[in-house]
């Protein structure tokens, strides 16, 4: 994310939202010729849903070769105290907000 290459995100992320209401249409259109009665409307979701994933990840995959995406190996020692602290704040946070939420539910 420190290269900023927005011109990439921007074209993963179009072409998702364009194939996610495609094959939720295509879906429900299968669904209302076949006389299913709605009976695929959650699979028309799914679908839709699976294919804006699909699409993003293979979008990343095609302008990030896989060698690229996944890091060879980890520095020794990847945090600094100013990232440690930064870590255990928002682990905190989410803790207090998890319980703040489930409050009262057993």
């Amino acid at each position: 994310m420190s290269e900023l290459r927005t011109n990439i995100r921007v074209t993963a992320e179009g072409l998702g939202i364009i194939s996610k209401p495609v094959v939720t249409f295509l879906v429900l259109l299968y669904d209302a010729r076949a006389g299913a009665q709605e009976s695929l409307a959650l699979l028309a979701f799914a679908g839709g849903q699976m294919a804006y994933g699909t699409m993003v990840l293979g979008t990343y995959i095609v302008y990030y070769h896989p060698r690229q995406i996944w890091p060879k190996h980890l520095p020794s020692n990847p945090q600094n105290p100013c990232a440690r602290s930064l870590k255990n704040t928002s682990v905190f946070s989410d803790l207090g907000m998890h319980q703040e939420q489930t409050e009262g539910v057993l």
